[in-house]
């Protein structure tokens, strides 16, 4: 419980910071992400042909379905604040 409110909270604290510097270029590496990201839906489906019966996935896909959607979110401001962070151009 303790990693999911980290993570909510670095999402929304990053979030707030670079709330308006997000360009253009920022957008475009996100999406690009979200394209590679999107494969994790077919390791996920894998498990599930895989060890389905064994998990319980009533607790479970909720949990990763809101740390997935958090994380997506905030892609476009964690690409921005590292970015300025680091001085990448």
């Amino acid at each position: 419980m303790v990693v999911a409110f980290t993570l909510a909270f670095m999402a929304i604290t990053i979030a707030v910071i670079t709330d308006g510097r997000v360009t253009e270029l920022e957008e475009k590496a996100a999406y690009r992400a979200y394209r590679m990201l999107m494969n994790g839906i077919l390791v996920l489906l894998v498990i599930f042909l895989s060890v389905g019966d064994r998990i319980v996935w009533s607790v479970g896909l909720v949990g990763i379905g809101w740390r997935v959607w958090l994380v997506l979110y905030a892609l476009p401001a964690w690409i921005t604040a590292l970015k300025s962070r680091t001085g990448y151009q």
